[in-house]
């Protein structure tokens, strides 16, 4: 699902962005990638998972050796998208976890919230970050 979403992107870039030629677009190109792999040691200081972030970054490094610099400047910004994700996800299953706790001293039945609960961390480590917060949310609206 995830290369599918990244192939999109790459589309919706290549028709949206004319290629660059040299000069500016590829100065811009080469900055962006430098930012994505901050962004990537970022999410691994914070302890995330980066196999999806560094596909991309792969895919975007591709593209400039290509010279396809409008498009590899894109997707390498997408990388700020995955992290900014990951870092809304994990914030959500701490919230999800203090409802949780909140909830089981109050005598609630959460055997499906942490059912749920459990799928969703399941998906946050392999950095499908939609999917951990539509379960996330779900969990919460279970509790409330």
């Amino acid at each position: 699902m995830k290369s599918l979403y990244i192939t999109c992107i790459m589309i919706l870039a290549l028709l949206i962005m004319p290629v660059s030629g040299q000069g500016e677009g590829k100065d811009s190109a080469l900055s962006a990638i430098s930012l994505a792999e901050t962004k990537i040691k970022e999410m691994l200081e914070l302890g995330f998972s980066v196999n999806y972030a560094n596909g991309t970054l792969n895919e975007a490094k591709l593209l400039f050796s290509q010279g396809k610099y409008a498009a590899a400047e894109s997707l390498a910004g997408y990388v700020d998208v995955i992290k900014q994700k990951a870092i809304e996800t994990d914030e959500l299953i701490d919230y999800a976890e203090e409802k949780i706790y909140n909830a089981s001293s109050k005598g609630i039945d959460l055997s499906e919230a942490r059912d749920l609960f459990n799928e969703a961390a399941a998906a946050f480590e392999i950095e499908n970050y939609d999917e951990a917060q539509r379960l996330l949310y779900q969990v919460i609206n279970k509790i409330d």
